[in-house]
């Protein structure tokens, strides 16, 4: 059974997109608190924050799912982005360049590591198209 758009237009629509404001929240909570654990070499505390945050994702993903918030064909999606993430290095270093100019080497460290991140994504998406035909 697929949830797509099971909500749409229902008395659980507005209940599921708080649900997605909810769950993109605590990604980010437990996102951030994972990176302050790892910052204080507590990593058994990081690993436990980061896998919260991975579910509280996948539920935001549900409830926008559910409301059909995406478009079904999820590989017009990913092509629409696929660009975009590949793109998003020569940016993302720019501001790396800005925070090292800034005095901020370690946030300027960390911006290049996330930038070539974003690359890798674009080139993910892009292996996933060939390899599907897509």
């Amino acid at each position: 059974m697929s949830f797509y758009n099971v909500t749409k237009g229902t008395k659980f629509e507005e209940i599921f997109k708080g649900g997605v404001e909810a769950e993109l929240y605590g990604t980010r909570v437990y996102m951030t608190l994972y990176l302050l654990a790892k910052e204080q070499g507590l990593e058994d505390v990081a690993a436990i924050f980061h896998e919260i945050a991975v579910q509280e994702a996948e539920h935001a993903g549900f409830y926008a799912l559910c409301n059909g918030e995406q478009k079904p064909d999820f590989w017009e999606v990913a092509k629409q982005i696929q660009q975009l993430e590949e793109q998003a290095g020569d940016r993302l270093d720019e501001r790396a360049t800005e925070l090292r100019t800034a005095g901020l080497t370690a946030a300027a460290d960390h911006m290049n590591i996330i930038a070539k991140q974003e690359v890798n994504h674009g080139k993910l998406l892009k292996a996933l198209f060939e390899k599907y035909g897509k």
